[in-house]
């Protein structure tokens, strides 16, 4: 094989491997499941944490989030609009001195180009002060919606999940 067609072929492998990455980075589904990842980290919190790293991890969901998002958990009032929700966010992540929070087996479905329903479980593992640990394990069902060209929560709920009886 000729230098000249060795340099064609890896111009053209360059540009495959460039249009594989730009697919797959644009794919929708990626961009939702990074959303989900950015909450998980953004209410995981570590004993010892200034009020002020709290406020900055949960405020950094901000453009993840609808204005007029509405959060609803088991029978409590609906949080409505992203600042209370973030408000809210901040609340739960200072409460808890150190708190994990990973989602299990996200499910993304999509109703057209611009709406997508997420269902996963939510695990929050506690650790309270003293030591303890606590399990706490959400059932959520979520709706995100591709507002000016990002895809945002406009809507979510959780429904606790009661320990099964032994």
């Amino acid at each position: 094989m000729s230098r000249r067609n060795g340099r064609i072929g890896a111009i053209l492998a360059l540009l495959a491997a460039g249009a594989l990455a730009w697919w797959w980075w644009t794919r929708p589904e990626r961009q939702i499941r990074a959303i989900l990842d950015d909450t998980a980290a953004a209410l995981t919190s570590e004993a010892g944490e200034s009020g002020m790293e709290t406020l900055a991890a949960v405020a950094a969901l901000e453009p993840h989030l609808a204005d007029d998002i509405s959060v609803h958990v088991g029978d409590t009032a609906a949080i409505d609009g992203r600042e209370a929700v973030i408000t809210a966010g901040a609340r739960l992540r200072a409460r808890q001195p150190t708190m994990r929070v990973r989602w299990l087996d996200p499910r993304i479905t999509f109703a057209d180009a611009g709406t997508a329903t997420v269902a996963a479980t939510a695990e929050a593992v506690v650790i309270t002060p003293a030591g303890a640990r606590r399990v706490d394990v959400y059932q959520v069902l979520g709706t995100v919606t591709r507002r000016a060209g990002r895809w945002v929560v406009s809507v979510a709920r959780a429904s606790p999940i009661p320990e099964p009886s032994q």
